[in-house]
C-alpha cells in the first residue's frame, strides 16, 4: 500500500521532539491498522507534489493551522490539486482541515464555527454505515482541534459521522473519499500540550476540552475503518 500524504501543516517546532510531526503521527497510526504501509510525505504549504499520482493508493490530507478560506497562494494550488484527486476518483482522505478543504474545493463551504472551538474529545454518532465502517457502537469519541466546520456539503456528499457540536463531523463521496473533523492521529498527551498552548485563544473551551481527555478515545477504532476504506 503506497499512501501520498499532503502535509498542510506543522506540529510547534519545540514539541515535535516530544510528539513528532504530522507525518511520524500518521505513520505511527498507519503501522498500527495497516503495517507495511509506504508513506510519501508532501509538504504543499512550500508546493511540494507528486510528479503523478499514478502508482499511489491514495492520499491523506492532514490538519493545518490555516483556514480553507485564507487567501493563501499555497491553499489556491492545494484546492486544484482535491479537485484533480477527486475527479480522477483517486481514494482521498481528508482530517480536519483535509476535511474541511475538501468540502471547499467542490461546491461546499468551510467557514468560523458560530459555536466556537473544538477541542479535546468530542463524540459524534454514526448516522449512516458503509462497508469498511465495522462497528456495533452508537458513538465515536475522538480527539478535536478547530474552530472552523463545514457547513454547507459538497455535491453527491453523505455525512456518516454527526453530532449537535458538529452536524457535519464526516463525510464521504461514493468510494473515492473519506474525511472526518476529528484527528485519529492524534494522542491525549499532544491534545493536551496544543490546548495548553493555545490557553489565551481557547478561551471559555479551555477547561472542558481539558477536562474532555479523561474520556474514552476511538483513534485505533477510526484507524481501521481508514485501513478499510483504503483496501475496500
Amino acid at each position: 500500500m503506497k499512501i501520498g500524504l499532503l502535509k498542510a501543516g506543522a506540529v510547534v517546532a519545540d514539541y515535535q521532539p516530544t510528539y513528532g510531526d504530522f507525518d511520524s503521527m500518521f505513520a505511527t497510526l498507519f503501522e498500527r491498522v495497516m503495517p507495511g504501509t509506504e508513506l510519501d510525505v508532501f509538504y504543499v504549504r512550500e508546493g511540494h507534489y507528486p510528479e503523478s499520482i499514478d502508482g499511489y493508493d491514495g492520499f491523506v490530507i492532514t490538519g493545518s493551522a490555516d483556514s480553507v478560506y485564507d487567501q493563501e497562494p499555497w491553499i489556491g494550488e492545494l484546492t486544484a490539486f482535491v479537485r484533480k484527486l477527486v475527479t480522477s476518483r483517486v481514494k482521498t482522505l481528508g482530517v480536519c482541515f483535509g476535511h474541511q478543504i475538501i468540502a471547499h474545493a467542490l461546491d461546499g463551504k468551510a467557514e468560523l464555527a458560530s459555536v466556537g472551538w473544538g477541542v479535546g474529545i468530542q463524540r459524534s454518532s454514526f448516522r449512516s454505515v458503509r462497508p469498511w465502517l465495522e462497528t456495533s457502537a452508537e458513538t465515536v469519541g475522538l480527539l478535536h482541534s478547530h474552530r472552523d466546520q463545514v457547513t454547507t456539503l459538497p455535491t453527491g456528499a453523505e455525512v456518516y459521522l454527526t453530532s449537535s457540536f458538529c452536524p457535519n463531523a464526516g463525510f464521504v463521496i461514493d468510494d473515492h473519499v473519506l474525511t472526518v473533523q476529528g484527528h485519529p492521529e492524534f494522542t491525549r498527551d499532544y491534545a493536551r500540550t496544543l490546548m495548553e498552548h493555545r490557553r489565551e485563544l481557547l478561551g471559555d473551551a479551555y477547561e472542558p476540552g481539558i477536562a474532555s481527555l479523561e474520556g474514552e478515545v476511538d483513534d485505533t477504532a477510526v484507524g481501521r475503518w481508514i485501513a478499510g476504506f483504503f483496501t475496500a
